[in-house]
């Protein structure tokens, strides 16, 4: 998987959808997906929070609506900031990798 050359914005969600539909794991789930976010800050990953935007959706219509579904749950939690913009480089794709490749094997 290569992300840097797949993902062009590097926010947390995309990486995280991009990830899951390279190892065929359901990306819509947002316990799974603050439990990635808790794992990259236990890495020490530098994440930046950013602003939620739901209708950044991108990408084909129903995937589109799908992410914007996810978004929509995720702008409802009780956490101020729940996407960052994260720096995708060789670390950080082994951290990726370790993580979703930990998820496979159960």
């Amino acid at each position: 998987m290569n992300l840097r050359k797949d993902i062009l914005f590097h926010n947390t969600v995309d990486v995280w959808i991009n990830c899951c539909e390279a190892y065929n794991i359901d990306w819509d789930n947002v316990e799974a997906y603050l439990a990635f976010i808790n794992f990259l800050s236990s890495k020490g990953v530098k994440m930046n929070p950013m602003n939620l935007c739901i209708k950044e959706t991108g990408g084909l219509y129903q995937r589109g609506k799908k992410k914007a579904d996810f978004l929509d749950k995720l702008s409802k939690l009780k956490i101020s900031r729940p996407v960052y913009t994260i720096k995708l480089d060789q670390n950080l794709e082994s951290i990726l990798n370790e993580y979703f490749k930990s998820l496979t094997k159960k």
